[in-house]
C-alpha cells in the first residue's frame, strides 16, 4: 500500500506540466498563461494613436516651463508569433523615425467574443513598454491601450 502511495506521488511530480491552461493570481489581475495564440489570432495588427500631450504620474497633461509636451501621431506594427513571442514596430508620422521592440505576449482572458492580451517589450535603449491589446475572435480587430497614452483602434492585416 506505501509502495502504492509513493509511486503515485512519484508519477504526478515527474509528469510535465500542462502547457494548456495556468493561472497566476496578482493582486492587479489574473493572467492566463497558454502556450500560444491558435494560429488565426498570430500575425500582424496595425494601429494609428492620434497626437496627444504627454501625462505625468498624476494622469494629467505634463508642463515644463509653461508648455505642453506634444506626442506626435505613431504608426504601431504589432507582430504576434508562435511561442508567445511578440514585436512592434513603431513610425513617428512627424519626421518618420522608427522603433523596434521584441518581447512576449501572456493572454490575460480569453472570453466568448474578445482575446486580451499583454505585451511586454523592450528595445536596445532600456525603454520597456507594456500594451494590452484586445482582440475581437470574430473580425480580429480591437483596442490598443497602455498607462498614461490614449487608448487607439488595431485591425489584422489581411482581414
Amino acid at each position: 500500500m506505501v509502495v502504492l502511495v509513493l509511486y503515485s506521488v512519484w508519477k504526478s511530480c515527474s509528469q510535465e506540466p500542462s502547457s494548456e491552461v495556468v493561472s497566476k493570481e496578482s493582486p492587479q489581475s489574473t493572467v492566463v498563461a497558454v502556450a500560444g495564440l491558435a494560429p488565426e489570432y498570430l500575425g500582424n495588427y496595425k494601429g494609428q494613436q492620434k497626437p496627444y500631450y504627454m501625462y505625468n504620474e498624476s494622469g494629467r497633461e505634463l508642463v515644463i516651463n509653461g508648455q505642453r509636451i506634444p506626442v506626435p501621431a505613431i504608426d504601431f506594427l504589432f507582430t504576434l508569433k508562435e511561442n508567445r513571442q511578440a514585436a512592434l514596430e513603431q513610425t513617428n508620422l512627424e519626421d518618420h523615425m522608427q522603433y523596434s521592440y521584441e518581447g512576449s505576449y501572456e493572454v490575460i482572458d480569453s472570453l466568448s467574443d474578445t482575446i486580451k492580451l499583454r505585451l511586454s517589450l523592450k528595445d536596445r535603449t532600456g525603454s520597456e513598454p507594456i500594451f494590452d491589446l484586445e482582440i475581437r475572435k470574430t473580425d480580429k480587430t480591437g483596442t490598443c491601450s497602455s498607462t498614461k497614452e490614449p487608448t487607439f483602434v488595431i485591425s489584422k492585416e489581411g482581414m
